[in-house]
């Protein structure tokens, strides 16, 4: 059986039989920063929310985020909000 020598098969590139082992410390770190990167996404959405909640309007959430208030809405608006904001394109 010939082994194929793909990097981007997990399967393959984690094989000991085909790499030897080796410090694991930066893929941890990706993990890590991956995971931080998700909770802080969450804890935007949440503060968002908690924005719009309080009667913040998207153009001053947009500012908050340095964006516009197109971008935050389409971003983290609800579906209703985002159609609702988008414009009406005439009938031919």
């Amino acid at each position: 059986m010939d082994i194929v020598d793909d990097e981007d098969d997990p399967a393959v590139a984690f094989n000991p039989a085909i790499h030897r082992a080796r410090d694991a410390t930066p893929l941890r770190r990706i993990i890590a920063a991956r995971q931080r990167m998700e909770a802080a996404e969450r804890e935007l959405a949440d503060a968002v929310a908690a924005a719009r909640a309080a009667g913040d309007s998207w153009p001053v959430i947009g500012a908050a985020l340095d964006t516009g208030a197109q971008a935050a809405r389409q971003r983290f608006g609800s579906p209703a909000e985002t159609a609702a904001a988008a414009p009406v394109e005439p009938h031919p």
